[in-house]
C-alpha cells in the first residue's frame, strides 16, 4: 500500500512538473516526421516495411529502386513480384514498368505488357498511350488500327510524338489505310510543335506534292529546318533540292557539302553518293569540293547542332 501511495505521488509530481514547463515555454518535443520517398529511396529496410504494409510507392520502389541482389545485379523476380502488386493497386508508373520488364525478360509477352500499358492508357496516361501504340504498330497490320486509335488519343492530348507517328502511319500506309491528307496535318502539327523528325517528313510531302500541292521552295524551308537541327537525312534531301535547283538557287558544290554533312553522320544514302561522286572527280573538282565543304561548314558550324 505504502508502495502504491508512493508511485503515485511520484506520477503527480512529474505531471505537475511538465504543466510548469508547459507555463514556462519549454519547448515540446517535435513529432516523429512521417517518411516521404525519399526516404523510402535510399532505406530499404524502412520501404521493404512500408511495402509489405500496402504503401503502393513503396512496393514501386521496391520493384525498381530496390530490386537488386547482394552482387548488385537486378532481381528480375523481385521487380516483377513487387511492381505486379504496386500496378495491382492502380499506379501508373508501375503499370509502365512492369510492361518494360515484361518485355526485356520476353520479348514475345507483347500482349501482357499491352494490357498494362492499357490500363495505365485507359486511366488517362498519355506516355502510356504513346508506349501502346508504338507496341502495337510493331505488330503489324493485324493491330495496326489498334496502334493508330492510341496514338491518336494520345496526340488528341498533347502528344507531339503520338502526331508525328499519326502522320507517320497515314502516309507510309503499311498497317493502316493510307491518308496523305491526314497524314500531312499531323505531321504539320507536330513540325511546328520543334519534331525534327516530322520536319523532314513535311519537307518530304512539300518536295513530293503528296496531301498538299508541291511546293519546292516550301520544302527547303521545312529541311534547312531539320538539317540546322544535325538530322542525316534532311541534310542529304537539302543537298539534293541544291543539286537539282528545286526550290533554291542551283549550287550543286553546295548541295555535295550538305551530302557530306549527312554522309558524316552515317546516313548510308549520302555515303554511298560521297563515294560514287569522288570516284568520279577530277583533282580540280576534288579541290572545289573540299572547298565548298570547307565553307559550309565555316557558315554553319556554331550553328548547326
Amino acid at each position: 500500500m505504502v508502495m502504491t501511495i508512493r508511485c503515485w505521488c511520484v506520477a503527480v509530481v512529474v505531471c505537475v512538473a511538465g504543466c510548469r514547463a508547459a507555463r514556462m515555454g519549454s519547448p515540446a518535443p517535435a513529432p516523429l516526421r512521417p517518411l516521404s520517398v525519399r526516404d523510402y529511396e535510399t532505406d530499404r529496410v524502412a520501404c521493404l516495411s512500408a511495402a509489405e504494409l500496402g504503401d503502393v510507392r513503396a512496393q514501386y520502389l521496391m520493384g525498381t529502386v530496390h530490386a537488386v541482389r547482394a552482387d548488385g545485379s537486378a532481381d528480375g523476380e523481385a521487380m516483377v513480384e513487387w511492381l505486379r502488386r504496386a500496378a495491382g493497386q492502380g499506379f501508373a508508373p508501375a503499370e509502365k514498368a512492369l510492361a518494360t520488364v515484361l518485355l526485356k525478360q520476353n520479348p514475345d509477352a507483347t500482349d501482357a505488357a499491352a494490357s498494362w500499358l492499357g490500363r495505365a492508357a485507359n486511366e488517362g496516361d498519355v506516355a502510356a498511350m504513346v508506349r501502346l501504340g508504338k507496341l502495337r504498330a510493331k505488330q503489324g497490320r493485324a493491330h495496326g488500327e489498334e496502334a493508330l486509335q492510341w496514338l491518336v488519343r494520345a496526340a488528341e492530348s498533347g502528344s507531339v510524338e503520338a502526331a508525328f507517328l499519326v502522320g507517320r502511319l497515314r502516309y507510309d500506309g503499311e498497317i493502316v489505310e493510307r491518308d496523305y491528307s491526314e497524314a500531312v496535318g499531323w505531321t504539320l502539327m507536330a513540325a511546328e510543335s520543334g519534331h525534327t523528325e516530322a520536319q523532314c517528313d513535311l519537307g518530304l510531302a512539300l518536295a513530293r506534292g503528296h496531301g498538299l500541292v508541291r511546293d519546292p521552295a516550301e520544302a527547303a524551308k521545312w529541311f534547312r529546318i531539320a538539317a540546322m537541327k544535325g538530322l542525316p537525312r534532311a541534310q542529304r534531301n537539302l543537298g539534293a533540292l541544291y543539286q537539282n535547283g528545286e526550290g533554291v538557287e542551283k549550287d550543286w558544290w553546295r548541295g555535295y557539302a550538305w551530302m557530306v554533312f549527312a554522309a558524316e553522320q552515317g546516313d548510308p544514302n549520302a555515303r554511298r553518293f560521297r563515294s560514287l561522286a569522288e570516284e568520279r572527280m577530277t583533282r580540280k573538282e576534288k579541290t572545289a569540293a573540299q572547298r565548298a565543304v570547307a565553307q559550309l561548314r565555316e557558315e554553319l558550324e556554331p550553328d548547326i547542332r
